[in-house]
């Protein structure tokens, strides 16, 4: 493809500059090609017609890209971590890239994990006062270093939230409302321990199979769920994970609204669901926790 038949498929390098100049980006060619070499942004056309020294052209929604990478840096200078964040959003983003990502990621939880299971027998029962809904719901605490904390919390919490909200989700979007039903607990005690728990109904909610599914998986080294899903099984999960993130996201909303000002803690259940949606480890859990259940014909079609 040449500049002289698609002119309309490429951005010059000038543009693309006074673009991002124009919204307080300081951009040089350097940074540019840098970021082309890293795979960040697409490969430039060199249209050299024109005289002796070469025209650098880039693909067209460069300029756009640009500023969006750079409002990412201000947060993040890991590029594994831009490439991600990029490609979460619905940029174009090299699948090996993404994959490399993942398994960076898999691999520092599955040793945070193990260390975590080094004290996981030394419950701390001493601890008192008011904690918040989501720490008395999903874990207890442990007598373990921030580090340790912290990695219980991401990948416990944010896991089993996840789960539960998705299936209640999936039941909703079926318009299946079953899950409801029960007067005697809340959302988060549902009796499903793992993917081999019985099933008293012949045909089983669409957000129990899922449910079960990634409960499932949280038995599974981070690893090997990454090593057992394709690039096309990845890129599937990608917008099933954001819908449901997003529609948490939502739920934190409204929740941080209405009990925002009450004095009672609640919400942080709000920012704590939230913050799960935005952030970049959580999404991780939840892309490959949504791959688990997408296996499955009877979730696949919501």
């Amino acid at each position: 493809m040449s500049w002289n038949e698609e002119p309309w498929s490429w951005e010059p390098t000038q543009d693309i500059l006074d673009f991002l100049g124009f919204a307080g980006v300081e951009t040089t060619r350097d940074q540019l090609a840098r970021l082309h070499r890293r795979r960040l942004i697409g490969e430039p056309f060199h249209d050299q017609s024109g005289g002796r020294s070469s025209l650098v052209r880039y693909p067209a929604g460069t300029a756009e890209r640009m500023l969006r990478i750079s409002q990412i840096r201000s947060s993040t200078k890991q590029l594994d971590e831009l490439a991600w964040r990029l490609w979460w959003e619905g940029f174009d983003v090299e699948p090996d890239l993404i994959r490399t990502y993942l398994l960076k990621r898999a691999t520092r939880w599955d040793e945070q994990l193990r260390e975590l299971r080094v004290v996981a027998g030394e419950a701390n029962d001493d601890e008192s006062g008011e904690r918040d809904v989501l720490d008395e719901v999903f874990f207890q605490h442990l007598k373990a270093g921030p580090a340790i904390v912290s990695a219980r919390k991401r990948l416990g919490r944010g896991s089993e939230l996840y789960a539960e909200f998705s299936a209640l989700l999936i039941d909703l979007m079926h318009g299946d409302l079953s899950s409801l039903e029960r007067v005697d607990g809340g959302l988060f005690d549902r009796e499903v321990t793992g993917g081999n728990a019985a099933i008293d109904e012949e045909s089983p909610r669409a957000g129990e199979v899922a449910l079960q599914a990634m409960q499932a998986s949280m038995d599974t080294a981070f690893i090997q769920l990454v090593a057992s899903l394709d690039d096309k099984e990845i890129a599937s999960a990608r917008p099933v994970a954001l819908l449901l993130l997003g529609l948490i996201s939502q739920v934190g909303s409204i929740v941080q609204e209405v009990f925002g000002g009450s004095g009672h803690g609640r919400d942080n259940v709000g920012k704590s669901l939230i913050t799960m949606a935005e952030n970049s480890d959580e999404q991780v859990l939840a892309l490959l926790l949504t791959s688990s259940f997408l296996k499955d014909d009877g979730v696949r079609g919501v």
